[in-house]
């Protein structure tokens, strides 16, 4: 399953770019063979010969590294190192075409002595360590290539991101983390876009402490929100405690002036505005306005409701309702709903009170929605209270 999960692609992307660099960086190298055919011979063309040959061995291979080379590539490749023998190319090619695998690996690892800025060296090491099922070791060049060439990042940040979807992956990764590398934070970003790695991603991001955990905090708002739109809202709400510990969540006690003001939307409010409508959170109250004739949804936030019946409460301030409608939406928030029913209530200035029934083995997550719309004149709504209260505690 390991070995699935790398994309050979990567290897072969990077060789090309690497190939691409070295024949046109500098003009000896624009074109080699003239360069060979002068006295005393050029090693560095000689090298770029190579890696050009190798690279088309590669494109033949489907990304794959050759299992051999052929015996005029590796007469080029003998040629460049003893004209160069910092010739890394050619070393990578004598590498390919050696006879035992010990060889080939020995090779590989004496040259990622020379240098680690070698595009088409460290494609070989992460696929050799993908081949030997190596995490350490794929990690290691993985970090490797992304600290030494930037342009790397945009091809192995997202298949580092696949791999967080194996549970095996994680501690390695959470230790190369640790160490908040400079491609910590474009990987977060990319993470919370992967949907096969999102629930792991919690699993990593409670691995990490120190400056590495600052460094991924700098997503937590958007991997709550991913979790929360592919449904993994048990998941979310493990993330949302670890990050709130504080924080009053479930149903007793329901309040926008106590909870939900945070930034982890859309299990603290979600809050929309689109320039004739909109809602935001001032001093511990949701203030609601919208221009004449229009409306929508203001703001919206995930619950968790255990099965009971609630008294829901709120309290509404400086609200025309005779020119105005506000209402409060609550729905099972699940793929499968089982066929629940949206409860809705409608709310007026002052208090209002309303029951609320959450069944039995039907919904555990559903979502709180303030929906309106205005008349003829301005809409301005200021809710200093809802609370959802278990109708048995109301009793007492």
């Amino acid at each position: 399953m390991f070995r699935a999960l790398v994309i050979w692609v990567s290897a072969i992307a990077l060789s090309l770019v690497a190939g691409i660099t070295a024949i046109g960086s500098v003009s000896k190298k624009k074109a080699p063979q003239l360069a060979v055919m002068l006295q005393p011979v050029n090693g560095f063309a000689l090298d770029t010969m190579s890696r050009v040959q190798l690279v088309n061995e590669i494109g033949k291979s489907n990304g794959k590294f050759p299992v051999s080379i052929s015996s005029q590539e590796q007469s080029l490749a003998q040629r460049a190192f003893k004209s160069e023998p910092f010739s890394i190319s050619a070393i990578v090619a004598l590498a390919v075409g050696a006879s035992t695998a010990s060889n080939r690996d020995s090779l590989m690892t004496k040259a990622s002595v020379l240098t680690r800025r070698d595009s088409m060296l460290s494609a070989w090491m992460i696929a050799d360590a993908a081949e030997k099922n190596d995490l350490a070791k794929l990690l290691k060049y993985y970090d490797v290539t992304m600290r030494t060439n930037g342009a790397s990042q945009s091809i192995l940040l997202p298949e580092i991101a696949k791999l967080v979807a194996n549970d095996r992956f994680i501690p390695p990764l959470a230790t190369a983390l640790e160490r908040n590398p400079n491609w910590a934070d474009a990987f977060w970003r990319t993470l919370v876009g992967t949907k096969s790695s999102l629930k792991n991603a919690v699993l990593l991001r409670r691995a990490l402490t120190g400056p590495a955990a600052t460094t991924a905090r700098n997503s937590d708002v958007d991997l709550i929100a991913a979790l929360v739109t592919n449904y993994h809202f048990d998941t979310a709400y493990q993330l949302y405690r670890q990050l709130n510990k504080d924080a009053k969540i479930g149903v007793d006690v329901f309040s926008s002036g106590s909870g939900g003001s945070g930034p982890y939307a859309p299990i603290d409010w979600q809050l929309n505005s689109n320039g004739q409508y909109g809602a935001q959170i001032v001093n511990g109250k949701l203030e609601i306005s919208a221009t004449a004739n229009s409306g929508g949804e203001f703001a919206k936030r995930l619950m968790e409701i255990s099965p009971g019946r609630y008294d829901v409460v709120t309290g509404i301030e400086n609200f025309n309702d005779q020119d105005a409608l506000l209402n409060m939406h609550i729905s099972c928030a699940e793929t499968k709903q089982n066929g629940a029913k949206e409860w809705k209530m409608k709310l007026g200035s002052g208090m209002n009170r309303q029951d609320f029934v959450a069944p039995a083995n039907l919904c555990t997550y559903y979502w709180v929605k303030l929906k309106g719309a205005s008349g003829t004149t301005d809409l301005d709504a200021v809710i200093n209270k809802i609370e959802l209260v278990s109708a048995s505690s109301a009793s007492n």
